[in-house]
C-alpha cells in the first residue's frame, strides 16, 4: 500500500483528532472520577469523625450510667447523710453529746432555714461551747467527722489568757436537711 502525501496527511490528522478526542475524554474522565473520589473521601472522613464522636459520647454515657447506678445503689447512705428536717432535735442532741465526749459543754440553737423551697433545706446553727483549747480541737474534729454536710461560716474563741484555761467558742454553721414530708 502506497500512501500519497495527501492520504498520509489525512491519516495523521485523523489520528491526531482521535488521539485528541481520546485524551479529552480521558482528561474529562479523570477530572470527573477525581471529583467523585474527593466527595467519597470527604464523606468517609466525615463518617469516621462522626463515628468517633458517637463512640466518645457512648463511652461517656456508659461511664455516666455506671456513676448513676452507684449513686442509685447508695441511696440509703445518701439519705443517712442528709437527715430529715423532722430529726433536727436529734442532730442537736448529737452535737451536745459530742461536746460531752470531747470534755466540754455546748449549747446549740438554730435559726429559720435559709431556703424554704427546693430539694434540700439549709439550716443555720449557732454553737456556744465552753472548755479549753484541747476540748475545742477535739470537738471541731468530731463535728468534721460527722457524715452530715456541715458548712462552718465563722468561729470565735475568747477567754482568759493561757492556752489551757477555759474559754468560750462561738461557731456559726449551717447544715443541709431534706424537707419534712407533708401529709396529704
Amino acid at each position: 500500500m502506497d500512501y500519497s502525501s495527501s492520504q498520509l496527511k489525512r491519516t495523521i490528522i485523523i489520528l491526531c483528532i482521535r488521539t485528541g478526542a481520546i485524551l479529552a475524554i480521558a482528561a474529562g474522565l479523570i477530572w470527573f472520577l477525581s471529583a467523585e473520589i474527593s466527595k467519597e473521601s470527604k464523606a468517609l472522613y466525615d463518617e469516621a469523625t462522626m463515628r468517633q464522636i458517637v463512640n466518645g459520647k457512648r463511652e461517656k454515657f456508659t461511664d455516666l450510667e455506671k456513676e448513676f447506678k452507684s449513686v442509685k445503689d447508695d441511696k440509703i447512705n445518701m439519705e443517712a447523710i442528709v437527715p430529715s428536717e423532722a430529726n433536727i432535735f436529734e442532730v442537736m442532741r448529737l452535737f451536745e453529746s459530742l461536746a460531752k465526749k470531747s470534755g466540754g459543754s455546748v449549747s446549740v440553737s438554730f435559726s429559720d432555714s435559709l431556703n424554704k423551697e427546693g430539694i434540700f433545706i439549709e439550716m443555720p446553727f449557732h454553737f456556744t461551747a465552753s472548755g479549753n483549747i484541747d476540748f475545742f480541737e477535739k470537738y471541731l474534729k468530731a463535728l468534721e467527722n460527722l457524715p452530715y454536710g456541715i458548712k462552718f461560716a465563722s468561729a470565735n474563741i475568747a477567754g482568759s489568757a493561757g492556752l489551757y484555761n477555759n474559754g468560750e467558742m462561738k461557731l456559726e454553721a449551717s447544715m443541709i436537711f431534706s424537707p419534712e414530708k407533708k401529709q396529704e
